[in-house]
């Protein structure tokens, strides 16, 4: 596809979709961080935890 060929596609694109910028505010971050903690008391899998030491020598990562 030529340059002018894509530049045509590009404006097409921005002229038929609106794209609206959003801004994140303190409000959605808290609604967003209560959200995830509910999340993860209810999975059962985020009550289990191991050691980092552990998880290191799972992955074979010598800290020495």
């Amino acid at each position: 596809m030529e340059d002018s060929d894509l530049a045509r596609v590009w404006e097409f694109i921005q002229e038929t979709f609106v794209i609206q910028e959003t801004e994140w505010t303190e409000a959605d971050e808290a609604a967003f961080d209560a959200w995830v903690v509910e999340e993860i008391k209810n999975d059962p899998d985020c009550q289990e935890f191991i050691p980092a030491s552990e998880v290191y020598a799972q992955l074979g990562i010598d800290l020495k």
